[in-house]
């Protein structure tokens, strides 16, 4: 029970992460580029061409 908990709370901060950068750069103007590896964000990029 603690195990899914602990997963569910990292997998929210993970998602809450990528929004937060998204958004970020589409308010730049910008095309996200992300890249992922299981739950975590391991490279982002925003194209701003």
């Amino acid at each position: 029970m603690v195990g899914a908990i602990l997963i569910a709370s990292y997998s929210y901060m993970s998602y809450l992460k990528v929004t937060e950068a998204v958004n970020g750069c589409y308010d730049l103007g910008g095309v996200p580029i992300i890249e992922k590896s299981g739950l975590r964000m391991t490279n982002f990029h925003c194209n701003l061409e």
